[in-house]
């Protein structure tokens, strides 16, 4: 019901919390199994990039892994650094 007539779909997962990227899987092919769009788009979106000390997925995994799931795009970000918001 979220994805219904959207174009893109942005998953966000906390890189602090194996648990929390365990979740990106399921709602990434949700998106894509409930999208109409042709061009529907999704996006996974690892947060808290500045916490390197208690990260406990690798970028390297986090994106190979969006990938195997039908993700279009990666990308890193913080919540308190603005430099990485696009």
């Amino acid at each position: 019901m979220y994805f219904r007539d959207a174009n893109v779909a942005i998953v966000v997962f906390d890189v602090t919390s194996a648990s929390s990227f365990q979740e990106v899987g399921y709602w990434v092919k949700e998106s894509i199994n409930v999208a109409s769009a042709d061009d529907f788009v999704v996006a996974v979106v690892g947060n808290k990039r500045d916490m390197v000390e208690k990260r406990q997925v690798s970028e390297e995994e986090a994106r190979k892994q969006a990938k195997l799931m039908g993700a279009h795009v990666y990308h890193e970000t913080s919540a308190k650094d603005p430099k990485d918001v696009q």
